[in-house]
């Protein structure tokens, strides 16, 4: 059972941080650089907070599944 909890805890944490790194690439296409520097100094916290309940979704139907 431990096996399987350090499994689903890396799967939250890996998804969450494809998603973060694919919204950064999304926002610096789209607003460019000074600006996701400035949202990044306010909001990064929030972002984080955002990606997470998608992240546990997953990582639920993945641990699931096994």
């Amino acid at each position: 059972m431990k096996n399987r909890a350090l499994y689903y805890l890396k799967t939250v944490l890996w998804i969450t941080f494809i998603q973060i790194i694919f919204f950064l690439l999304a926002l610096t296409l789209i607003v460019g650089v000074e600006k996701t520097i400035y949202i990044l100094n306010y909001r990064l916290f929030d972002l984080i907070l955002y990606t997470l309940p998608y992240s546990l979704i997953v990582a639920i139907t993945r641990f699931k599944k096994n």
